[in-house]
């Protein structure tokens, strides 16, 4: 416009802004002049976050925009800025030193022209895929848990062989249930289940049968010098000595099986062997405790020997002795169900056995001493501080009422087995 000079702020504005843009602009008083205004047209950026109109047919790019703020160090009002009062409509601009320098870089840009679609669109997408995961975790959050699957059996695992010595009696069934459906938890699980009796009884080939257990099932009468006799109390002799022995016997060398699995483990099978009697009661966490035995591993053993448990002590990861009150000096102060045996141990020592001669309390000893050296005894269960297995007895059941109907003829169904 004429009388301005052409790099004067004021020339700036009037260089950068078009005639469809409503702009005002007042300089100095010599070099005032008024643009034209045009008919407005609608705000195309009113109302979303950082977008700014000068009330014409065009917007502002990027670049004017972000550097309005510092067009103006004095005084700016314009249309869409927050804070301006309604019906304004004009850009204004009190004295020419208003402009930095910055301002004169940016003005240029004034008008260029700006498609605000695109923008939107990306938006409103970005906000779809927020509601969509949203949606997504709410419902992850309400759906129920699936079951975990149960992982194939590993083949490289040692096998544990369970030997356990039974004998006939009122409990015996309840007892090898409740034992069999424990071992049932545990993988690459071989039962070696001995009965004192002759030959094998129906009660247990049944019971064998319908386990689904991998089992071998073997029968040794116990000699008559060394049974109870009426009236002894159960510690004065070993009992299952015969029945552990038997068990020895064919893991080394097999033969003598009547039931099930008749061959015993090829040489060089990884395993480790557990005497497990009929009565105890067993943790699942126990059998995996054991498993992975180089030579002899031990543990603490619950209600045992008048204690609330017995067991090693344990420091810095070596066994350095036993709690334990009675026979505190015994080679081996510990209960059968404390103690585990590698299999390759027991195969390289064939004469280490159970001694049926031994002294009282001195039957687990019998075994151990041809095996290992008390220093080298390997701790489990959290260092011998957790217990997970407990030397229970089931209750002798009372049977006065069976005999008096039994006198009377009425007793019980003999055919339905107990």
């Amino acid at each position: 416009m004429p009388g301005l000079q052409a790099r004067s702020p004021v020339g700036v504005v009037q260089e950068a802004a078009d005639q469809r843009f409503s702009l005002i602009i007042d300089g100095p008083a010599r070099s005032r002049r008024r643009h034209p205004v045009s008919q407005p047209s609608r705000s195309l950026c009113s109302g979303h976050s950082g977008s700014v109109t000068v009330y014409g047919t065009r917007t502002l790019t990027e670049p004017a925009r972000s550097l309005l703020p510092k067009l103006f160090t004095r005084s700016l009002r314009l249309r869409c800025f927050p804070g301006l009062p309604a019906g304004r409509s004009r850009l204004r601009v009190t004295a020419a030193e208003a402009f930095p320098a910055a301002s004169r870089r940016a003005l240029p840009f004034l008008g260029q022209p700006c498609d605000c679609l695109p923008p939107l669109r990306a938006a409103a997408e970005q906000l779809r895929q927020k509601d969509l995961r949203i949606s997504q975790l709410q419902a992850d959050l309400h759906r129920p848990a699936p079951a975990p699957a149960q992982p194939p059996e590993p083949e490289a695992l040692p096998t544990i062989y369970v030997v356990t010595p039974t004998y006939a009696r009122l409990v015996q069934k309840a007892e090898l249930v409740r034992l069999s459906q424990t071992l049932s938890l545990v993988p690459r699980l071989h039962w070696l289940l001995v009965e004192d009796a002759e030959g094998p009884t129906p009660l247990v080939s049944r019971l064998l049968a319908a386990s689904g257990l991998l089992f071998t099932h073997l029968a040794v009468l116990t000699p008559k010098a060394q049974r109870l006799r009426e009236g002894e109390p159960g510690w004065v002799r070993p009992r299952g000595v015969e029945q552990r022995n038997r068990a020895l016997d064919w893991l080394r060398s097999g033969g003598g099986a009547v039931g099930g699995e008749k061959d015993p483990p090829p040489p060089g099978t990884r395993g480790v062997v557990y005497f497990a009697d009929d009565d105890n009661t067993y943790s699942r966490e126990l059998f995996e405790e054991m498993r992975w035995t180089r030579g002899v591993s031990v543990w603490p053993v619950g209600l045992v020997g008048g204690l609330r448990f017995e067991g090693p002590r344990v420091q810095d990861g070596r066994v350095v002795g036993f709690h334990t009150a009675w026979e505190p000096n015994r080679p081996f102060p510990v209960d059968m169900a404390g103690f585990a045996v590698a299999l390759p141990l027991l195969l390289a020592k064939p004469n280490a056995q159970f001694d049926a001669t031994a002294p009282r309390g001195h039957l687990e000893s019998s075994l151990l001493s041809h095996l290992v050296d008390p220093k080298d005894l390997e701790p489990r269960a959290a260092n011998c501080t957790r217990v997970l297995v407990w030397h229970t007895r089931t209750e002798k059941p009372k049977m006065k009422q069976e005999e008096q109907l039994q006198r009377q003829g009425r007793g019980s169904d003999p055919a339905v087995e107990v």
